[in-house]
């Protein structure tokens, strides 16, 4: 809430319109508001007091001291966001009684406490004094990671510019680092170093480590701490202390420890500290930080309030798009290319160089290219919007509402809603969410009779309240208490604190408790007094399309979180916009109002749903040269109000339309670039105080109370086997490409009869193939033995007539890469093995059906040959009905609309009638384990079941669990090759065939209620 009310404001507008100057250098005067404007800047402080007392000036509207002081009184009056003395927090109850907000006679609460990048100047000043920097103890940097005998980590100068820096390792830096683990000092660093170096001198050595802090290897732990509630000055006195540091700036952390510790702004007292210390504090650096807390008598909500506002955010789910997070996307998509199964450590795959980058931070990107950098290079501008399916209900139905004329709200009905719904599956909640807005009524009765509406500033609802809870409950005892209470906890899963500040001044809004039981620091420092997980003890991996974080040490699966307002997605560091993407990755982000491609109209109304506004009306004036006359003139003739906002990223000014001084800031404005208008609702809020208005904004939190599922993801112990073999190796890779029907003539005319050759001279146990397209058709083939000389010929020999007839148009020959962590449960040596057995299984099968034009033949044996091999692994019935389940719906969205409920009917009606035209043959292979509809073709199979069995007789030590996992992936790659096109359809088919048949099986011993939608 603002420190002043709308009344303050329209006071100052009525004498502005009457020229009062004398009335306005008074409201300028208060107190209060020029504390306000001192905290914000120092320097315009000086300006404006020289400004308001001199008395020779006149009225005049385009005065840019007058300007700006009104832009602050208007900040202190309509903008409810804390920031200084202009606007505070107070925390609150929901009640089943009356919604009451009252004050107490002197409400605002100053809370003070020292700017941090002025305590990290004095810091500096102090470790730099003398040989303090001798005396405290230093730690590696906690950026830094170690690939191929290099050391690589993040460097930084004083602006916080940063950078990857690298370092070759050697012994000495190996041994330094890992004894500073603990911490390190000086006297202790020159030991170890003229141990390792005896014939190095003293310069030497203190060069050696000058370089070692100058380059940010070495780095220390003094405050400030993000995540300590404790006051950083007395931290940082209690730090020097330990380490008998006689500093020479006592004085200055007296002055700012006694300033802190009271809430009144001395601005005579401040000035003289800054006088004392030219040396360290500069004309524009603020010495404090201040966050206003508002004492309230009483603050309660009626809960019969919130409850309407929670049903009918509930009830906007179904028209709630959640668009996948793209960087995400992209890197899940290039890690699998790369790495596959692998697990890797995090700073190695977000590496631009030695992994695959994030976001822009990319090889390609990444790297220097000193011509090109000033060169201004223009590209093709490929944004496209979509039109929502509410979007297009809206305009069907209100198209009138899109002239200014009518100025009347869209109000969207349930019927709107319904028509509207996407039904988009909800992949997971988030533990917390919050409502966050604005409360308005006409009148003071209006909201004891829940005759309200809610002016949405935020999603419905916004993940995580923590983002906008955290830094408030710093100040706030009782509010910390309930978030520690609200806070979940896990067995299975750790809950780790992202701390890190992308420079000192933002780490003012960043200072919060820590509620999590462990913190991930990077680049910034902890107290230490909650476990760390270190940057480099965290694993990624791909499981299920899902990127898993993991800790080495732990053994548990990560769940990072950011527990502060920063916007991380501006962040220069790849690992922190990767870590703050991640925490809402697949998970629920709440419905917000997108206009899409009608953002640019000059004209968009109000929409409303019950109590909410989704989106308040807004107007676009295109950029003019206005004068007074003409922008009035213009905005009475669009309809205009008298109050509206403009918004540049995160500020926003409040106009009066009929103030002579808003109208010269618009018409400032216009003559630059294009302003969007928006409605303002300041005068409908519910807080009063003695007959005044005051704008506020309320944050309501709301916590998942469903059951999390189970997160284990500990990490399966896997036997060193050898990952990769490229040419040469004992595994050759060839990549033959063809059009899809050849690939069936390839698989019989080149590699089945290349196997017999192959074998005939030498035992040849596994070989194995699949189809593929990237995006040009190909079958991969992969044979254990070397690439060498006979190889080669007989592969050409083989290939030849194909090539001739321009039947295979490349032969690639490639690395193979072996998914260790994928089959690691059954061992990926015996994966290949039935990989091999499968192989040969349907490349005997193609043979026999060469001149067989019977399609339908090729889908029913492969049915049959996954039948077979859940025979083979002894699956219970009930467990095949819940495997078919999970894959038919795993596959279902990549070709079916499934938020589309017309077209999951016609597709769901369609399958259905296909499974009842063959649910005969279904009923034979299933029920009765009669293949001889498909006698001919299903010997190939029986052999491969002999193969199977026999290999898992050595394996009877497998839990079913890991053969169902193992199964999943043999399914998937026997029907890749059965089908030489569109085999993923081909299995969205046969999986639901077998689950409905599978089903109908198990119906007979008990009931089987759910089915496949």
């Amino acid at each position: 809430m603002p420190s002043f009310s709308v009344n303050h404001l329209a006071e100052l507008n009525s004498y502005i319109q009457q020229r009062d100057l004398l009335s306005v250098k008074k409201m300028f005067k208060d107190e209060l508001f020029l504390k306000a404007v001192y905290l914000s800047s120092r320097y315009f402080y000086t300006v404006a007091v020289q400004w308001l007392q001199n008395e020779n000036i006149s009225f005049n509207t385009e005065e840019k001291v007058l300007l700006t002081l009104y832009k602050y009184y208007s900040r202190i009056c309509s903008r409810a966001t804390p920031y200084g003395l202009f606007a505070g927090f107070s925390s609150g109850n929901i009640s089943s009684e009356n919604t009451q907000i009252e004050f107490k006679e002197n409400y605002l609460d100053p809370k003070i406490r020292i700017d941090l990048l002025a305590l990290r100047k004095i810091k500096d000043s102090i470790i730099h004094h003398d040989d303090n920097a001798k005396k405290i103890l230093y730690f590696p940097n906690n950026t830094i990671y170690n690939l191929n005998n290099i050391i690589r980590y993040i460097e930084w100068d004083k602006n916080y510019n940063y950078s990857i820096s690298e370092i070759d390792t050697t012994a000495l830096l190996e041994k330094i680092l890992e004894v500073s683990k603990n911490g390190i000092g000086y006297t202790e660093l020159t030991q170890i170093i003229h141990l390792e170096e005896k014939e190095a001198s003293e310069e030497d050595i203190d060069a050696f480590i000058s370089f070692l802090f100058q380059n940010k290897i070495l780095v220390d732990r003094l405050p400030p701490y993000l995540t300590d509630i404790n006051n950083p000055v007395i931290e940082l006195e209690q730090q020097l202390k330990s380490y008998k540091i006689d500093y020479g700036k006592s004085e200055i952390i007296k002055d700012i420890e006694e300033i802190s510790t009271g809430n009144t702004i001395d601005i005579e007292r401040i000035d003289s500290i800054y006088e004392k210390n030219r040396d360290i504090l500069n004309e524009n650096l603020q010495l404090l930080q201040v966050d206003l807390k508002l004492n309230l008598q009483k603050n309660q909500i009626n809960d019969k309030i919130i409850n309407k506002i929670t049903q009918a955010t509930h009830e906007l789910n179904g028209i709630a798009i959640n668009r996948p997070v793209e960087d995400i996307n992209t890197f899940r998509r290039k890690f699998y290319e790369k790495f596959e199964d692998e697990e890797v450590e995090l700073s190695k795959a977000l590496d631009p160089q030695l992994g695959v980058g994030y976001g822009l931070q990319i090889s390609g990107n990444v790297e220097e290219t000193p011509l090109l950098q000033d060169v201004s290079f223009s590209y093709k501008n490929n944004e496209s919007y979509n039109i929502s399916r509410i979007l297009k209900t809206v305009l069907c139905k209100y198209v009138d509402y899109f002239s200014n004329n009518n100025g009347n709200p869209i109000r969207l009905t349930e019927d709107d809603i319904n028509i509207s719904s996407i039904n988009q599956p909800i992949n997971e909640l988030h533990d917390t969410y919050y409502l966050f807005g604005n409360i308005l009524v006409n009148n003071d009765e209006d909201i004891n009779e829940h005759n309200f509406k809610f002016f949405n500033r935020a999603s419905l609802p916004a993940p995580n309240f923590n983002t906008v809870l955290s830094r408030f409950s710093y100040h706030d005892e009782v509010l910390r208490s309930k978030i520690e209470k609200l806070q979940s906890d896990s067995d299975d899963m750790i809950y780790a604190e992202v701390v890190n500040s992308s420079s000192d001044r933002v780490g003012n809004v960043l200072l919060r408790p820590n509620f999590y039981p462990y913190e991930i620091p990077y680049i910034s420092e902890t107290k230490g007094d909650k476990p760390k997980i270190n940057i480099d003890d965290i694993m990624v991996s791909i499981r299920n399309n899902e990127v898993i974080l993991r800790s080495k040490s732990l053994n548990k699966r990560i769940k990072p979180v950011m527990s502060t307002a920063y916007n991380y997605h501006i962040d220069q560091l790849s690992i922190i916009r990767f870590l703050g993407d991640i925490q809402y990755y697949n998970v629920y982000r709440g419905f917000a109002w997108d206009w899409g491609a009608l953002s640019d109209n000059n004209y968009l109304p109000r929409i409303e749903y019950k109590e909410i506004i989704l989106s308040e009306a807004r107007w676009k004036l295109r950029k003019k040269q206005y004068n007074n006359t003409t922008l009035r003139a213009y905005l009475q003739e669009n309809r205009v109000p008298k109050y509206c906002n403009i918004k540049e990223l995160d500020n926003v000014l409040l106009l009066d339309t009929e103030n002579d001084i808003s109208i010269q800031l618009l018409i400032s404005k216009l003559s630059k670039k294009d302003i969007t208008l928006y409605e303002s609702f300041i005068e409908s809020s519910i807080i009063r105080n003695d007959n005044k208005k005051y704008v506020g904004e309320f944050i309501i939190p709301l916590v998942n109370e469903e059951k999390r599922r189970d997160f284990q993801v500990a990490q399966p112990q896997i036997q060193q086997e050898e990952r990769y073999f490229y040419p040469g190796g004992e595994w050759s890779y060839f990549k033959l490409y063809c059009s899809h029907k050849t690939g069936d003539r390839v698989i019989t005319e080149v590699i089945k009869p290349l196997i017999k050759d192959l074998s005939s001279e030498s035992a040849l146990e596994k070989w194995f193939f699949i189809r593929y397209g990237d995006p040009d058709n190909h079958i991969r083939f992969r044979i254990n033995k070397r690439l060498d000389k006979t190889l080669i010929q007989k592969m050409n020999e083989y290939t030849q007539a194909f090539i001739d007839e321009k039947l295979i148009t490349k032969i690639q020959i490639d690395s193979y890469k072996r998914e260790i962590e994928r089959y690691a449960s059954f061992g990926i040596d015996d994966a290949e093995k039935l990989f091999s057995y499968d192989s040969q299984a349907i490349a005997d099968f193609l043979e026999i059906i060469e001149f067989d034009d019977n399609e339908n033949i090729r889908w029913m044996t492969s049915a049959a040959s996954i039948d077979l091999l859940l025979d083979d692994f002894n699956i219970s019935i009930d467990e095949r009905v819940n495997i078919f389940k999970n894959l038919y719906q795993e596959f279902l969205p990549e070709f079916v609309d499934t938020s589309n409920k017309i077209y999951s009917k016609d597709f769901k009606t369609s399958i259905d009638t296909q499974y009842r035209q063959y649910r005969s043959f279904f009923d034979e292979i299933i029920q009765n384990k009669n293949l001889s509809s498909i006698e001919s073709y299903i010997q190939p199979f029986e052999t491969r079941s002999l193969r199977i069995r026999k290999l898992l007789e050595e394996k009877r030590n497998i839990s079913e669990e890991s053969n169902i996992r193992f199964l999943r992936s043999c399914i998937h790659m026997s029907l890749n090759r059965f089908f030489y096109t569109k085999p993923r359809m081909y299995e969205l088919l046969i999986y639901f065939f077998l689950f409905q048949s599978y089903k109908s099986k198990f119906l007979r011993n008990g009931p089987y209620k759910e089915c496949a939608q």
